[in-house]
């Protein structure tokens, strides 16, 4: 829900700030540039402010990462299909703004469902293979493994490099 509603107040701001300098008189590519930024700049600061993970700081660096990495692409996207639908079908502007933030938005769905849930579910698997090696002492493939445990020997008889310790201790 938080993720939806930052969503809906960046789309706003894009579409206030290319309204007003459309009515400035500013050329509508530019106009998308900035307001893009607009738009973006409120995403990134809703979404860590909001929805990413900050307990876990390598998480959201790794979320920062994925969304900007996201934000380049469908803004270079928005601003090529912009020029397309605006300047070479010569549709009315406001029109190809929507056609393309439409399918701006339709691919970064896609994109977030296929890259984000990838890594969130590998991320998840981690996690429950980690707790079930705690859990039973079972290491399965694929699994890590836990250092292993010479708690059953005597102290003369724990390995060091490949051999017993015999008469030492």
């Amino acid at each position: 829900i938080r993720y939806c509603g930052i969503a809906v107040a960046s789309a706003l701001a894009d579409w206030i700030v290319y309204s007003v300098l459309i009515f400035l008189g500013v050329y509508f590519v530019s106009a998308q540039v900035v307001s893009r930024l607009v738009g973006g700049f409120c995403a990134f600061l809703g979404n860590k402010c909001w929805s990413f993970d900050r307990s876990n700081h390598i998480r959201i660096s790794i979320e920062s990462r994925r969304f900007l990495i996201l934000y380049v692409f469908s803004y270079s996207l928005s601003l090529g299909l912009l020029w397309f639908f605006g300047s070479a079908l010569e549709l009315n502007i406001f029109l190809a703004k929507v056609i393309v933030d439409s399918s701006c938005f339709v691919i970064n769905f896609i994109v977030i469902g296929i890259t984000f849930s990838t890594t969130e579910r590998a991320s998840l698997q981690a996690e429950k293979n980690h707790s079930e090696v705690q859990k039973d002492g079972i290491v399965r493939p694929g699994q890590p493994q836990a250092p292993p445990s010479f708690d059953h020997l005597p102290a003369n008889r724990i390995p060091v490099h490949g051999f017993l310790r015999q008469g030492l201790a």
